[in-house]
């Protein structure tokens, strides 16, 4: 039961940070001198999931 509460406790933290990036921050996108077939490393995680590493962003701060 401990673990279910932790893992929404989880989720729920980690969806309150999605919406204040989005909130904060209104273009995100990759940076221009991003090679996208060149730098893109994908490695295995634990498990069967996937993620790219290495994957330069720039983050366009919202006026207020």
């Amino acid at each position: 039961m401990t673990d279910l509460i932790i893992e929404q406790y989880a989720l729920t933290e980690a969806g309150y940070f999605i919406v204040r990036l989005l909130q904060r921050y209104d273009a995100i996108e990759l940076a221009p001198d991003f090679a996208a077939a060149s730098k893109t490393r994908v490695k295995a995680n634990i498990g069967t999931s996937m993620a790219i590493s290495d994957l330069p962003l720039r983050l366009h701060r919202a006026q207020d």
